[in-house]
């Protein structure tokens, strides 16, 4: 499990450095009805789950699927 995570937040940071982007401090989940207020943020970089290696992909009918970094 511990490196399923390492291998995942390496991955995430290496996408970010790639961009110049530090990581955020702060992180949403955003839930079914709030995924819209992500449509309202900068997105500087969004990461599809199925690319993260050990994320889950969302199999919910309307749900993006997206890790986003954004302001």
């Amino acid at each position: 499990m511990i490196e399923k995570l390492s291998n995942a937040s390496r991955f995430i940071k290496q996408k970010a450095d790639g961009k110049g982007l530090n990581l955020p401090e702060l992180a949403l989940t955003l839930g079914s009805g709030l995924g819209n207020f992500a449509e309202k943020t900068v997105k500087l970089l969004e990461i599809p789950y199925g690319d993260i290696p050990g994320f889950p992909v969302s199999s919910v009918h309307g749900h993006k699927g997206k890790l986003i970094l954004a302001t």
